[in-house]
């Protein structure tokens, strides 16, 4: 690029941030208090998730690892434990407040790209309504935090456009940093902004030491959580394998369903600002919003696993329609995109936050939906939140009908990370023993010990367990009718006369999958 072009879009860059209008404030305390709200009025509707239980049962393991996941979201539950106790409200403050800040952040990025109160208020109303952020802010979970992470990063990163200073390198690397011991996707973010950084004037920061010396801080942060994986044998990378794909058009199709239809209108408006300001380096979020849809296009992700890229499209999109609604001669473009928002936010509402009765949910689920994915698998996530207290008193119950000399030697086994997991949340209540499981992290906490010479088992095929116990014999079945179909109509089984001390065997029992 030649100098007279490089001068011209300095002095464009200078001559917006210092038009740059005022943050309203009032509009932030309206869309901060309306995520407060919701969090107050459904924080604590239906139950604890089994991630969240899983996260809990991590929180007591403390490491710089998990098998599915670095180690931040374990550490803010034992900090949330730790203050709050049991509460579910006390879980979930976390994550309230990362979706808070994600609207704030939104909001801000409005701000210094020109916007005023009207791009200001749509781009956080975007980030208050939009289906998935609804979700997400609900309950404790990796992504609430991974879109706060990814949203402050691009903050900094558009502080650096403006302020022509590389050394916001340095935050942006801590900031990275601290998003790789969230969730390891963290990378692509590294590797999308590092594509928009070749393809866009920002190249000229790699001219200084500041994108390097931020990078290796991000790598330093990482660094514990490396040496974890590499004593564990890697774990996370054969979870990583094991995941299972989904079709690509169902990938698409899930960006409108977990975006919402209606607030397209707001992120393609998104890219094309980023794409047609005389500022290219912008064009550097839209490069990364291309990497990441295309790396899970072709992975096959899930269709929640881009939802960290949008709030930087709302944020430009916001924009865009302000100055698309300031040249027009009424007011009502604005208005009705406003009130687009609004609607598609209501009309999905029931879907993203537990609002209603799950079986009312169920049916406007089968009525909008029905005809792609059964109600249940599309609200699996909230058919996970409830259930749990009653498949734990189905065990206290066959538990403490064994006789009393059995009982001491008496352990818990199951398939599956989330009910091994809620049994030691609500186990103890009930007088239960320690669950155990070859699921996730589970797996590296054993084998029981070799005194136990009795089990509680579910989840398992007789004819398997029949393998490792001479005597396999139903007592008990776990049933909710709103729970999730892997745990509805799941005998429980009383196995005894073990062929060998399951430490001889475990490694049959490692499932590093969902």
């Amino acid at each position: 690029m030649s100098r007279p072009i490089v001068a011209a879009e300095s002095m464009v860059q200078k001559a917006e941030t210092a038009s740059k209008p005022p943050l309203d404030w009032s509009v932030l305390a309206v869309l901060l208090g309306a995520r407060i709200l919701l969090y107050l009025l459904l924080g604590g509707r239906y139950g604890f998730h089994q991630d969240e239980m899983y996260f809990i049962d991590c929180g007591h393991h403390l490491a710089f690892g998990y098998v599915d996941h670095p180690p931040l979201v374990p550490w803010l539950a034992r900090v949330a434990t730790a203050l709050f106790g049991d509460s579910l409200y006390g879980l979930r403050f976390f994550p309230m407040l990362s979706g808070a800040g994600t609207i704030a952040l939104a909001a801000l990025l409005a701000r210094a790209w020109g916007g005023g109160r009207y791009a200001q208020f749509l781009a956080g109303l975007c980030m208050l309504l939009a289906p998935a952020y609804l979700f997400m802010g609900n309950m404790l979970n990796i992504p609430v935090f991974e879109q706060f992470i990814w949203t402050l990063s691009a903050y900094l990163l558009v502080r650096a456009i403006q302020q022509e200073e590389p050394r916001w390198w340095l935050a942006v690397g801590v900031v990275a940093g601290i998003g790789l011991l969230n969730k390891h996707t963290m990378a692509l973010w590294g590797l999308g902004i590092g594509i928009g950084v070749l393809l866009t004037p920002l190249r000229r920061d790699l001219r200084t030491p500041w994108p390097w010396v931020g990078a290796a801080i991000a790598a330093v942060i990482l660094f514990p959580n490396l040496v974890w994986l590499y004593r564990h044998e890697w774990p996370t990378l054969e979870f990583i394998r094991n995941l299972a794909g989904i079709s690509r058009a169902l990938f698409l199709a899930g960006q409108l369903l977990f975006m919402g239809p209606l607030f397209s209108l707001v992120w393609i408006a998104g890219l094309v600002f980023l794409f047609t300001q005389p500022e290219r380096r912008y064009r550097a979020f839209a490069w990364l919003f291309i990497t990441v849809l295309l790396f899970f296009l072709w992975r096959r992700g899930q269709p929640y696993y881009l939802a960290s890229t949008y709030p930087v499209l709302f944020a430009a999109g916001a924009v865009w329609w302000e100055r698309w609604s300031a040249r027009r001669t009424s007011p009502w473009p604005g208005r009705a995109m406003l009130t687009a928002v609004v609607a598609g936010g209501l009309v999905f509402l029931p879907l993203g936050a537990p609002v209603l009765p799950l079986q009312t949910t169920d049916r406007i689920a089968d009525r909008l939906f029905g005809d792609i994915l059964p109600p249940r698998q599309l609200l699996i996530d909230t058919h996970f939140q409830v259930g749990w207290p009653d498949h734990v008193e189905t065990f206290a119950g066959i538990f403490h009908a064994l006789p009393e000399e059995e009982r001491a030697h008496t352990g818990i086994l199951t398939l599956d990370h989330g009910i091994t997991s809620a049994i030691n949340f609500y186990g103890p209540a009930h007088g239960l023993p320690r669950a155990w499981s070859g699921s996730m992290t589970h797996y590296l906490w054993g084998p029981p010990p070799d005194t136990t010479t009795v089990y509680l088992v579910s989840l398992f095929d007789e004819d398997r367990l029949r393998h490792y116990f001479g005597d396999v014999r139903q007592a008990g079945e776990l049933h909710h009718p709103l729970a999730a179909d892997i745990y509805r109509h799941r005998p429980v089984y009383v196995c005894r006369e073990p062929f060998q001390p399951l430490s001889q065997v475990w490694s049959d029992f490692k499932r590093f999958h969902h």
